[in-house]
């Protein structure tokens, strides 16, 4: 059986990419990008026959693990009919370095990596963004052409993941049957976000934001005591954080003075805003918030008991094949 599987899958594949090959996972590029994506095809995965196969898409986080993380899921999802994709991304990982940038130069020529973004000092988060975008896009269009694959796909980020799940959410929302963000971060400081789904009908995707209760990314890592929220205080802290720089100022009146003030008012800024946000909870509520605000009606949360810091496979294939019973009924 597995050997006249082995062949016709060679026979209908051989000919269109993605390669796939006997292996359980394999590694494949996208045909209109230079994306590279790990795949794994359920057991019971033919192709040719008119059967449409659901799709689950994997995001890792900053360790850029994508295999690793596919394998989770490819374990969890036992005789499930999901095929699973996890794509090499750029948005998920911080400066890429040592072992991090080993490891993307085996995927990526050195010229794809400076095209995506991945050599900057600081990482270029929306420069990242646009080419995983595009990429991932790509290989949705692969699957569905030569793989049988839904149009719509589930899509799942972990961590740093997150960041393309909420750029697909408000961007594609037509290319996902639904989206399950879990420990996610949120590049909240992007305005990018600005404008809805065109067709009313996009804005009823189901998005679950999931967190982990022992997850120690959940709450901030450091920061002040409170985040200036209304007017009155963001006008507060600014007007003590002019005070105190106009009275280093007066009292130094030299070049030191104006690099401690400046140095004062970045110090201000990153405890009470960058600080304050560095856990994955406070940026799922400016996720959510935003969501709400562009109309999006199926958004769910949840804090999972016992949770670390973990994409969570086992809950991610229950909440799928929830909301794919749902939708199977509607």
């Amino acid at each position: 059986m597995e050997a006249r599987l082995v062949t016709a899958l060679t026979i209908l594949l051989s000919v269109s990419t993605p390669r796939i090959s006997a292996s359980p996972v394999s590694l494949c590029t996208a045909t209109a990008h230079p994306m590279r994506y790990h795949l794994a095809l359920p057991d019971n995965y033919r192709n040719g026959d008119g059967k449409r196969w659901p799709v689950l898409v994997c995001l890792p986080g900053a360790d850029a693990d994508g295999a690793g993380l596919l394998e989770r899921f490819r374990r969890a999802r036992r005789d499930l009919p999901f095929v699973l994709v996890a794509p090499c991304t750029f948005a998920n990982v911080n400066r890429l370095g040592g072992e991090l940038l080993s490891r993307y130069r085996a995927l990526y020529s050195g010229e794809v990596i400076r095209e995506a973004g991945g050599e900057s000092w600081l990482p270029d988060v929306r420069r990242r963004l646009d080419w995983d975008e595009a990429g991932l896009l790509a290989v949705l269009s692969d699957l569905e052409a030569t793989c049988g694959a839904e149009r719509r796909v589930y899509l799942t980020g972990f961590s740093a993941g997150g960041h393309l799940v909420y750029r697909m959410v408000v961007r594609h929302p037509d290319r996902l049957a639904a989206a399950v963000a879990v420990c996610a971060n949120f590049n909240f400081w992007d305005h990018d976000y600005r404008s809805g789904p065109a067709q009313p009908e996009d804005r009823a995707v189901p998005v679950h934001l999931v967190l982990g209760e022992n997850d120690p990314l959940r709450h901030a890592r450091y920061g002040g005591p409170f985040f200036p929220t209304s007017p009155a205080a963001v006008l507060g802290v600014a007007g003590v954080t002019v005070g105190i720089l106009g009275l280093i100022w007066k009292k130094t009146r030299s070049r030191r003075g104006g690099v401690l003030a400046a140095l004062f008012a970045v110090a201000v800024f990153a405890v009470l805003v960058v600080g304050r946000l560095s856990g994955n909870e406070a940026q799922t509520d400016l996720a959510a918030r935003l969501l709400a605000d562009l109309g999006y009606t199926e958004i769910r949360r949840t804090t999972l008991p016992h949770l670390a810091h973990d994409p969570a496979p086992d809950h991610v294939l229950k909440t799928v094949l929830q909301i794919r019973a749902v939708q199977a009924v509607e």
